[in-house]
């Protein structure tokens, strides 16, 4: 079993530092960011800013790690103020911050309690959390918070912001607080989560132009499937371990790939960052992105991917015969078993209609 799991590792990262060299190479004046991050990772991702939040001058009711077992309450104080020291510097007096996928509050409320001339918009689609973050803001008195219980497109829809944020955004929810933001040119401030189900979207590729030109729909699968990467609370070593550098690399690209879309549509100025300390999260990227021009471009939030150049279908052949071969198999049965199950589901249908 053993021998198993080392192989399998081993085809991981055969694959990623495949994709991630390809990119550093074909990718014109990008490059030279791949190639700055080759050279000492993880240190090269470290986010220089020190921490802007002091725990001890925080009230308990704001303290993501109270009450909970120390090792993980640790961590969580540490992906809040991690995020929360990124985005204070672009937030200022009289402008709206909007926090998607809050849950009970941890990141927005403190950035409320903070910066008191702010205001902060907390968008949760459950109710339940939407009340308990409500109750909390009370109980502080936090008179610059407004709650809304809704989804991101409902929410964008409705009104203008200046910048967005979000902790763990899972999977596409990430994509769609970028869309949200760039739809009312805000800036956006994220750290993604859960990357490998960035493909359960339909015709999951790429998002820029840029980088369908060079690579694959199959290599993006196993980017996003190898990007993943959890660990214990009391794990605080694992950035120096080999599965993390992997797994970092793949993060680096799919979220590379975000920001270039967000230049290529709406012309952005943007950079990648991570949460300091790196031992605080395994998904602790932050893609920033900051608009440059005054003009609003029209993006879906929630598009159904018709958005895909449709150009570049075999982009990158190369490549993919320079993927481990059960990599290629793997996406290949997947790929199957969608396709039978989407016949199964039409023959059935077909089997309901009444005759005529």
């Amino acid at each position: 079993m053993h021998r198993r799991v080392k192989r399998k590792r081993d085809l991981k990262n055969k694959a990623t530092n495949s994709v991630f060299q390809h990119l550093s190479d074909n990718i014109g004046e990008f490059g030279p960011f791949f190639s700055s991050q080759l050279a000492d990772l993880p240190n090269s991702m470290e986010c220089p800013t020190p921490s802007l939040v002091d725990w001890a001058n925080i009230p308990e009711a704001l303290d993501p790690g109270f009450g909970v077992e120390e090792a993980r309450g640790t961590r969580k104080r540490e992906q809040v103020s991690g995020l929360a020291s990124a985005v204070i510097p672009y937030l200022k007096d009289d402008i709206t911050c909007v926090e998607f996928g809050a849950g009970a509050g941890h990141l927005g409320l403190l950035l409320a309690f903070l910066l008191p001339k702010t205001k902060f918009v907390l968008v949760e689609l459950r109710e339940f959390s939407s009340l308990v973050s409500k109750k909390r803001a009370e109980d502080l008195g936090l008179s610059n918070v407004e709650i809304f219980t809704g989804d991101i497109q409902r929410f964008a829809e409705s009104r203008s912001f200046d910048v967005g944020i979000s902790l763990h955004s899972c999977g596409l929810l990430t994509d769609w607080c970028q869309r949200a933001c760039i739809s009312v040119n805000a800036t956006y401030i994220l750290c993604p989560c859960c990357y490998g189900r960035v493909t359960n979207e339909e015709n999951a590729t790429w998002r820029s132009e840029t980088c369908q030109k060079v690579v694959g729909h199959e290599e993006y699968v196993t980017i996003a499937k190898t990007s993943d990467m959890t660990v214990k609370a009391s794990d605080s070593d694992f950035p120096e371990k080999e599965s993390f550098l992997t797994a970092k690399k793949g993060m680096l690209c799919l979220d590379f790939d975000r920001n270039v879309w967000a230049q290529e549509v709406a012309h952005y100025e943007t950079k990648i960052v991570s949460l300091t300390p790196l031992r605080s999260s395994p998904k602790n990227n932050i893609i920033i992105g900051v608009p440059t021009r005054t003009e609003i471009v029209k993006v879906e939030i929630n598009p159904s991917r018709t958005d895909v150049n449709p150009t570049y279908p075999n982009a990158n052949n190369d490549l993919q015969d320079s993927l481990p071969d059960n990599e290629r198999r793997r996406v290949k049965r997947e790929k199957n078993k969608a396709q039978r199950e989407e016949e199964e589901k039409q023959k059935n249908e077909e089997k309901k209609e009444p005759e005529e």
